[in-house]
C-alpha cells in the first residue's frame, strides 16, 4: 500500500482485461496500513474511487487502531485463524467472534472468518450468524492456474 503509483497500474490492469472494478477485491494486512499509513490511506482511496473493494486481512494480529481502521475504505476484514481454533469448545471465544460479526454489520464491512476446519466449527459460526467462511473444511487452497473460472 505505500506505492502511489499501485492504483494506476490496477485500474490499467482492470482496462486490459476488461474485469469491473466490482469484481476484484484487494487484501492488505494491517502491517500494511501501519508502515506508512499516509501513503496506505491515499493510495487505498483512490482504489475506492476504482471501484475496486479492499479487505483487511487477518484482523486481530496486528496493531492497528480501530482509528486507523477508520480512514481505509474497507469493505471487508478476514478475521485471523486465531480466533477460531476453540470457537467450538469455548464460550468466550464465540462471544469474541459473535462481537467481530457485530462490529463489522455495524459498520457495513463483511466479515470473513479465516480457518475453518471442523464442521463443528462451521456450526457454531452459522449459529452466530457468520455467512462468510473459509478455510480447510470447504476446500484446500489451490494455484490460480486451477481455477475454472469460466473465462476465456
Amino acid at each position: 500500500m505505500g506505492d502511489h503509483d499501485f492504483p494506476d497500474r490496477v485500474a490499467e490492469g482492470l482496462r486490459r482485461h476488461g474485469i469491473h472494478p466490482g469484481q476484484l477485491t484487494l487484501e492488505i494486512t494491517e502491517e500494511a496500513l501501519l508502515h506508512d499509513l499516509p501513503t496506505a490511506t491515499a493510495v487505498a482511496g483512490r482504489l475506492d474511487d476504482l471501484g475496486v473493494l479492499l479487505a483487511l486481512d487477518d484482523f486481530g494480529t496486528g496493531y492497528s487502531s480501530l482509528l486507523h481502521l477508520r480512514q481505509i475504505p474497507l469493505r471487508a476484514m478476514k478475521v485471523d485463524r486465531g480466533f477460531l481454533r476453540d470457537i467450538d469448545t469455548d464460550v468466550d471465544t464465540a462471544l469474541f467472534v459473535k462481537a467481530l460479526l457485530t462490529f463489522g454489520a455495524d459498520l457495513g464491512i463483511a466479515v470473513v472468518v479465516e480457518g475453518v476446519e471442523r464442521e463443528s466449527q462451521a456450526e457454531v459460526l452459522a449459529g452466530l450468524g457468520c455467512t462468510l467462511a473459509q478455510g480447510h473444511l470447504f476446500g484446500p487452497p489451490a494455484p490460480a492456474e486451477s481455477w475454472d473460472l469460466g473465462c476465456p
